[in-house]
């Protein structure tokens, strides 16, 4: 699993579409310390959406909807802790704000 350690990696990111990159905006924008838990928050969360195997650059974050979110949110109670539940739609919010 490759994590950004810097606002530098992004910049490899300008060939995706717009609504890709929201992940690896998200995660440039948070603190280093963050960085690998989220994104491998993101990467649960794109396997749930787009299918196992699937990385933080593969949904197309703008055109998630309501129904993408509850589906997570029910996934993800069926799975963890309330807590990890938590950080992982938070790595959701973000990501969807950025797109």
């Amino acid at each position: 699993m490759e994590i950004i350690a810097s606002r530098a990696d992004l910049l490899p990111s300008a060939l995706l579409p717009s609504s890709q990159r929201a992940a690896r905006v998200y995660l440039g924008n948070l603190a280093p310390g963050s960085r690998a838990t989220q994104k491998a928050a993101l990467c649960t969360i794109a396997a749930i959406l787009a299918g196992a195997g699937a990385d933080p650059d593969t949904p197309p974050w703008g055109q998630v909807g309501y129904q993408h979110a509850q589906l997570l949110r029910q996934t993800l109670a069926a799975r963890y802790a309330p807590q990890t539940v938590n950080r992982h739609l938070a790595a959701f919010r973000g990501t969807i704000k950025q797109a």
